[in-house]
């Protein structure tokens, strides 16, 4: 029997969680890096132990990436992460064009302002922004139809790196002026490192929705309500369960279904995050076109719960294998730590154990990590914690604490 074979275009996204997956299903992996990760955050500089085998070989030429590959041959091309969906649609054109995206439509995937153009012009919800790029006047937002707040991020963020609620004139001036010099995104390019969105305001619960494609044919792993917390206007993860009212399930799967296909996402992992609104309308805030992030975590909550993870639906999908599925019994939620006290973190583990209902800790920072003053994006995340109880009480009580510990130190 041939070993089946995936290709996986710079998978930096969950990359330990992937690796792990793909071989208890005995497919091989072949990552191909095509970015220079020397100056990349050490959680995402990709570990010598992942996949089957890897490849660095700084181009996005797609005819010289075939050419240093040789005569491989590929079950699927997976895009493995935001900045870097153009070559993969290439790639996996070239590879396997009967399970591949357009690639003269990659901006309505990979462009966060392209995205929600797509949208309007669909007549599908879309939240308001203006595209600006910071070499221009500061614009007046009236001018814009928008008001304060307002919210301002990096055309190119990832991690909520660059994203501020923003209240006055003065702190928008502010914002263009000192704050944006303080961060950078590793998916910033030359076209656009200057170019930032400046949107409307929308609060609301926020819904992440993780799925898998093939053929135009869009299979959904989870929805899952995210929670967050603001630190001096900085947005921050707080913690994400499973949503069980069936009405909202509905609306929402059907409101995924249309934005993939607005977009041109026919094939491969999405992570796709919107908002719930106080009147009850979904709005996007932005498809990412890989597998859902945070260390597979969100997918570790649908495997605990008993349901089929994005990488099962691949392999059930795409290559006819029956997935390992466990039985249900729990209810799990996933929790995100930063140590916001600003001490020395030990024995996080040993410390979270006083929780009955935490049954996973991953501690991505050493013993004695302080965070820094100046950090508070998603990039400087401590832990993420699973826990799992038979009652969802059980879990508010533990969340609530926990997460007020994380504030007062570990």
């Amino acid at each position: 029997m041939t070993t089946l074979q995936v290709l996986l275009i710079n998978p930096f996204s969950s990359a330990k969680y992937m690796s792990d997956e793909f071989k208890k299903y005995n497919i091989k992996t072949i990552a191909l890096y095509t970015i220079d990760v020397s100056e990349f955050p050490a959680y995402l500089k990709p570990s010598p132990n992942l996949f089957d085998e890897q490849i660095f070989f700084l181009s996005t030429d797609a005819d010289d990436i075939v050419k240093h590959l040789g005569r491989r041959k590929f079950d699927f091309v997976i895009n493995g992460f935001e900045s870097e969906i153009e070559i993969a649609d290439k790639l996996g054109k070239i590879y396997t064009p009967e399970h591949a995206n357009n690639p003269d439509s990659f901006l309505k995937r990979s462009d966060k302002y392209e995205m929600h153009q797509a949208l309007a012009k669909a007549g599908l919800p879309h939240i308001k922004q203006y595209l600006y790029s910071c070499n221009d006047p500061l614009p007046d937002l009236d001018s814009l139809h928008l008001q304060y707040p307002c919210f301002v991020k990096p055309l190119a963020a990832n991690g909520s790196i660059g994203a501020y609620k923003i209240s006055s004139n003065d702190e928008l001036e502010k914002y263009f002026t000192v704050d944006r010099l303080n961060f950078n995104s590793i998916c910033e390019t030359g076209e656009n490192k200057d170019k930032f969105l400046i949107a409307e305001f929308v609060e609301g619960g926020e819904i992440t929705v993780d799925t898998f494609s093939i053929d135009g044919k869009h299979y959904i792993s989870s929805i899952q309500q995210s929670y967050k917390r603001y630190v001096k206007s900085i947005v921050l993860q707080g913690y994400f369960e499973d949503i069980t009212d069936e009405k909202l399930l509905k609306k929402t799967s059907n409101y995924i279904v249309q934005i993939l296909d607005t977009i041109g996402l026919s094939n491969g992992f999405a992570h796709t995050e919107m908002f719930l609104m106080p009147n009850g309308e979904l709005k996007l805030i932005e498809v990412n076109p890989r597998i859902s992030g945070a260390g597979g975590h969100l997918n570790k909550v649908v495997r605990l719960e008993g349901g089929l993870t994005q990488i099962d639906l691949l392999v059930k999908y795409a290559f006819n294998i029956k997935p390992k599925v466990l039985i249900k019994g729990t209810i799990c939620r996933g929790i995100t730590l930063y140590n916001l006290s600003r001490k020395p973190l030990y024995n996080l583990k040993s410390k979270l154990a006083r929780w009955n209902s935490v049954c996973e800790v991953n501690q991505l920072v050493a013993e004695g990590y302080i965070q820094s003053a100046d950090a508070l994006n998603l990039t400087d995340v401590v832990a993420f914690v699973i826990l799992c109880a038979s009652d969802n009480k059980i879990l508010e009580k533990h969340t609530k604490e926990i997460l007020e510990q994380d504030k007062l130190g570990w």
